[in-house]
């Protein structure tokens, strides 16, 4: 009653914590106030602004003089556009979208990955303006290095180019790192989309940056000035206009990352440009000439629409995505470029997650098979005195662990909700009707086994002997005390009250556990790289090693055969299947490196583990381990006892349980147990009363009673 106390008190505690811990939308205050009237203000700057003069800078938060970029990176950006458009399109200029290619994405929501250098204007480490050398900045995403790793995930806001769209609202979140993949920064940007010709400009606002309100003049040319801000001033005026109806802040430009607001920041403005689709990449043979007019461009819009409302349609591999970018900090004075970036469409990520889900679905059905045909096999008392409390521990504490994982992922990802849940319920499934059923049942079994603490001795005038105790019988349904017991201690009586609590006290523990495994995960996200990489590797370590407990089981009591060769093979390659999809699939989803070596070593650390209870299985648990190294058990696995010595039973050699003769080996008679070889030895079965039966005949009966079938004796477990 007091272990269930205290887990209603535990429970109790972490809803108070959650209640408490849960934001709540504070009511509107005077900053709140301000932040709606300083956004309608440049609201009102832009409306105002025309190409070249956006007004007043100091609200705007850009530098005095010049234009922003500066023209060294406009420059810079000519060049990386007449590089990848060519000459005709690259010298357009920003926003370039009447007319252009059209031989690409037109929606361009995905993720995008690559390498950036460092733009230096004149010599190495000279700045592009700005002041982020003088003391300290947050966000300065180059600070002290000049390359690195960058991911860029894009947000489209329309699905399709509608009639008369020259251009559209888009968002990005980029994410700079070092090459160690340390130092991350992120940075949330919003700007406009030209879809015809691919071209992205955005920017980072905050209250001291009005990136997004003068976006217009980051853009190289009149046209593209006056279609951004015809946009801008449709979508910012609606958002400003909820915000005073509703005395609310919140807005899509507003940054949810917290900030020193005593410390300046790093803002930023970004060029992107996605790559227009070769004919090779959708079609096999392609004449010199090129493709048709016009063939890649239809194309790529019913890949798209077959993208977004699938009808089976045959269709040419989607192609991956491939953008260039720049990235220019008008306050820190860095700039940043980035060349042929590669990822995926958001519609094929989401499809890759779901083929994910299905999968870890199919591996915890196996193993669930799996499972049931081994509890089958352990299914008295006998057999499950055999198998180690600790290993199945271990499998359940990974399938939990996988339930709760693919639970919060179809929390989160709603478009991929059904096949992670039902990942996560096949694991559930898996775990509490299955593995924990078989851990409590093990634990009821084998609980005899366990130490109990001494009683503090009540003090006495004079201790008067008293005659030993008679031995007490053990509850119905558990094992008689291993035979490594010299002299087997009585153990305290059990209620069924006091085994109900241990059990209640080891689920509180194990999902505790599976807990804090959770949170040590989500923590280790803001972990350096090289941390991550340790932990998964540890985690992938600990998952692939379920067996080691069962081998020292195995050799401290002398058991043989826990589990099944099926089980055992089954379950080593279902453990293996996380590490191998990390680290052999190239396009998984978490972009994981391919590492065939790592797989290769746990590969091999299962095949050790498993050998070893094969090893166990046929030649005996003790096989190689040094005399005195294990406590002593009894070796069923001994030469035959002499008839003529009358050591024999009735008939001498004939098991009594298949009624057919047991055949001595070569040497017994004469040699002792020297001159008989090992795998002669595991064909008979020799128990303490010194009666013979064939060693499949005898394994069989001890499944189900630990008693010589003949006079009745208590045997010891195997």
């Amino acid at each position: 009653m007091p272990m269930e106390t205290h887990s209603r008190l535990l429970i109790l505690l972490l809803i108070t914590l959650i209640i408490f811990l849960t934001p709540s939308t504070p009511p509107p205050n005077s900053h709140t106030r301000t932040l709606i009237a300083a956004s309608a203000h440049r609201l009102a700057l832009l409306r105002n602004s025309t190409y070249g003069h956006p007004g007043n800078r100091t609200a705007l938060g850009l530098p005095e003089g010049g234009v922003v970029p500066p023209e060294g990176v406009r420059e810079v950006w000519r060049g990386v556009k007449k590089g990848v458009l060519g000459a005709a399109e690259g010298g357009r200029g920003g926003g370039g979208g009447r007319g252009g290619w059209g031989e690409g994405w037109e929606n361009a929501t995905g993720t995008v990955m690559g390498e950036w250098t460092r733009l230096a204007e004149g010599g190495k480490g000279k700045k592009w303006g700005g002041e982020g050398e003088k003391g300290e900045w947050q966000r300065n995403l180059t600070a002290g290095v000049d390359a690195g790793r960058i991911t860029v995930t894009i947000e489209d806001t329309r699905d399709t180019k509608q009639a008369g769209e020259v251009v559209r609202e888009v968002a990005a979140s980029v994410s700079v790192q070092d090459a160690d993949g340390a130092g991350m920064v992120a940075v949330r940007l919003m700007g406009v989309h030209w879809p015809r010709s691919g071209e992205m400009v955005l920017a980072s606002t905050s209250e001291r940056f009005g990136g997004l309100f003068a976006l217009p003049h980051f853009v190289d040319n009149a046209q593209g000035y006056n279609d951004s801000k015809t946009l801008l001033l449709k979508t910012l005026g609606a958002v400003i206009a909820r915000q005073e109806r509703t005395l609310s802040a919140d807005a899509p430009w507003v940054d949810v990352e917290e900030f020193d607001e005593t410390l300046p920041r790093c803002d930023y403005i970004a060029y992107l440009q996605l790559h227009p689709v070769p004919a090779t990449a959708l079609f096999l043979d392609v004449p010199a000439s090129g493709a048709p007019a016009g063939l890649v461009s239809q194309t790529m819009r019913r890949i798209e629409r077959e993208l977004r409302m699938p009808t089976g349609e045959t269709l040419p591999a989607p192609p991956p995505l491939v953008a260039s970018a720049l990235l220019y900090s008008p306050t820190c004075g860095v700039a940043l470029s980035t060349d042929a970036m590669r990822g995926e469409k958001l519609e094929l990520i989401r499809a890759s997650v779901s083929r994910l889900g299905l999968g870890a679905a199919a591996v915890a059905a196996a193993q669930t098979a799996l499972l049931i045909r081994q509890m089958n096999e352990s299914a008295t008392p006998s057999t499950v005195s055999r198998v180690s409390f600790w290993t199945i521990v271990m499998l359940a504490v990974v399938d939990g662990y996988w339930f709760f994982v693919f639970m919060v992922a179809a929390i989160y990802i709603d478009a991929c909700y059904l096949p992670l849940f039902t990942a996560s319920f096949v694991h559930l499934v898996l775990l509490s009707m299955f593995e924990m059923r078989f851990l409590v049942q093990t634990y009821r079994v084998q609980r005899p086994e366990r130490p109990t603490p001494p009683d503090t001795p009540t003090p006495t005038a004079a201790p008067t002997p008293t005659p030993p105790p008679a031995p007490a019988a053990l509850p119905p349904g558990t094992l008689p005390l291993p035979a490594t017991a010299a002299t087997p201690p009585t153990p305290p009586p059990s209620t069924a009250s006091q085994i109900r609590t241990e059990i209640s006290a080891l689920h509180t523990r194990f999902y505790l556990l599976l807990l804090l495994l959770l949170f040590l995960t989500l923590h280790s996200l803001t972990w350096p790289p090289r941390a991550r990489e340790t932990l998964l590797l540890l985690l992938l370590t600990a998952t692939n090693s379920p067996w080691l407990p069962q081998l020292y089981r195995n050799i401290l009591r002398g058991s043989r055969k826990p589990f099944t060769a099926e089980f055992v093979a089954g379950t080593a390659l279902c453990r293996l299947a996380p590490a191998a999809y990390l680290f052999l699939y190239a396009g998984n989803v978490f972009r994981v490196a391919p590492r065939p070596g790592a797989v290769l070593a746990l590969a091999a650390w299962e095949g050790v583990q498993a050998a070893a209870l094969g090893v166990h299985a046929v030649l005996g648990p003790r096989f190689g381990v040094p005399a005195g190294w294990a406590p002593e058990v009894f070796e069923y696995h001994t030469p035959l006892p002499d008839a003529e010595t009358g050591e024999g039973g009735a008939d001498g050699r004939d098991c009594a349980i298949c009624m057919q003769p047991v055949e001595a080996p070569v040497g017994a008679r004469d040699g002792g147990e020297e001159a008989v070889g090992l795998l002669e030895r595991r064909a008979h079965m020799v128990t303490p009363c010194r009666h013979v039966f064939h060693t499949p005949c005898l394994e069989g009966w001890m499944r189900y009673r630990l008693q010589c079938p003949i006079c009745r004796t208590a045997l010891p477990a195997l």
